[in-house]
């Protein structure tokens, strides 16, 4: 079956798709690998105790029951919930805000896709806007967020690159090589053989 564009980035090795599957392969079986990172809740006894206990108030008192498990909320999110935060970041950290500035999801990936979109892409005007965020060593996981970033990858992969800035890009890549040999006391045509011909002539470059 044939899956639109769209759907296709979720079909692939995205970094969520690959993180989490990491995150599940670490933590599955009897391993006794840490868990220190990747968003995984920690196994902290007093807070599972706490929400054991609110699961109970919950179950025990039909109104609430029948609205967690029967009623929509509002599309901002649980209304007394969102009060409770109001006022917990404005006593903790003074930040007077309101609650219009609060709206709830599901998690990071759904808080993400939605700032990501709303932020970056094209907007009314034709501009694009992107999004810089270091992928490396903790939002991996947020790479593929923006429906329009592969699409600007792609197309900057097809554009054609100007001969002078192709020479000044193969000169900068053979001087931050040759500095990283020097500073490392490493050898770049021993670990790479197969491009000491491209390096060699990276170094030869004068502009």
């Amino acid at each position: 079956m044939n899956f639109s564009k769209f759907a296709s980035r979720f079909d692939s090795q995205s970094g969520i798709v690959q993180l989490m599957d990491d995150l599940g392969n670490a933590m599955s079986g009897n391993s006794d690998a840490l868990m220190l990172g990747g968003g995984n809740p920690s196994h902290i006894p007093g807070v599972q105790q706490y929400f054991r206990d609110s699961l109970h108030r919950l179950i025990e008192n039909p109104t609430l029951f029948a609205h967690a498990v029967g009623n929509y909320e509002l599309p901002q999110g649980n209304q007394e919930f969102i009060n409770a935060i109001v006022e917990l970041m404005n006593k903790q950290y003074q930040w007077g805000i309101k609650v219009e500035n609060v709206a709830l999801t599901i998690g990071s990936q759904s808080a993400f896709f939605f700032l990501f979109n709303m932020l970056g892409g094209e907007d009314e005007t034709g501009i694009h806007k992107q999004i810089l965020l270091p992928m490396t060593p903790e939002y991996i996981g947020y790479s593929d967020v923006e429906i329009q970033k592969l699409k600007r990858t792609f197309d900057w992969m097809k554009s054609p690159i100007p001969e002078n800035q192709l020479e000044t890009q193969r000169r900068n890549f053979g001087y931050y090589f040759r500095a990283h040999d020097e500073r490392r006391g490493t050898d770049f045509c021993a670990t790479f053989p197969e491009l000491e011909e491209f390096y060699r002539k990276c170094l030869e470059i004068k502009i």
